[in-house]
């Protein structure tokens, strides 16, 4: 996330990363940078609410990622 602050000048508005970045301490960092929905592969104890603004959000991100693994994959 530093790289894209550094060549864009701000942080995504949404990100969806992988299980192991799951933690408080890192949902709390992301949301600390300015994160508005953040979305982990599972949520290890981290409830939906805390990470996103709704349901809604949270789906469409792990739909994204899913899609995106999807491609590596193939």
């Amino acid at each position: 996330m530093r790289r894209q602050e550094r060549l864009f000048g701000d942080v995504p508005r949404q990100v969806s990363m992988d299980r192991a970045f799951a933690s408080k301490d890192n949902l709390a960092a992301l949301k600390e940078r300015g994160v508005v929905d953040v979305c982990f592969a599972k949520e290890r104890g981290l409830a939906v609410a805390d990470m996103t603004r709704s349901q809604w959000a949270y789906d469409k991100l792990r739909r994204f990622r899913a899609g995106i693994e999807a491609g590596i994959s193939l």
